[in-house]
């Protein structure tokens, strides 16, 4: 029992990583992410070196905070690579209709019902956008809010 208090594998933080990763993957948070990444750094350090048990600790505390921190600093520099503003869309359906082209059902003044992608959906034409009711046949989602569609309507150049 001593020996284990007074130097660590570096199985241990290799092993410690995972079970890190694991929590983190059963919460879903990026709580335990950067210990397990710290965790992993200090077992693969322990490959190359041999660190006595309080500096294999310092270095877990140490790296555990440059790699939280380094992580909330670069996360949001590759939103785009993850989605950006639409990285949510799996849950909400009116923002994985943004691009789409649907057919105008009925229109009354700014707002109205169209199929989009085989769906009714209600509509709202953009800000600054006035033309004759009769004449929209075609929209294309643009963005969304709560479960109404925001759309510019497709003029005979705008069609595919």
């Amino acid at each position: 029992m001593p020996e284990l208090l007074t130097e660590l594998s570096p199985w241990v933080w290799i092993s410690l990583g995972f079970l890190l990763g694991i929590v983190e993957l059963l919460v879903t948070t990026t709580i335990f992410i950067w210990p397990a990444l710290a965790a992993l750094l200090v077992g693969i350090a322990m490959f190359m070196t041999n660190l006595g048990f309080i500096a294999q600790i310092l270095l877990f505390l140490i790296l555990t905070v440059v790699v939280a921190l380094v992580g909330r600093y670069l996360l949001p520099k590759f939103e785009n690579i993850f989605g950006g503003k639409n990285r949510s869309i799996l849950n909400d359906p009116t923002r994985r209709n943004i691009g789409e082209i649907g057919t105008v059902i009925s229109l009354d003044e700014n707002e109205g019902i169209g199929v989009f992608g085989g769906v009714r959906w209600h509509f709202r034409l953009q800000e600054g956008v006035s033309v004759d009711n009769e004449t929209i046949k075609k929209v294309k989602v643009v963005d969304s809010t709560d479960s109404l569609l925001i759309v510019r309507p497709l003029v005979n150049q705008d069609a595919p």
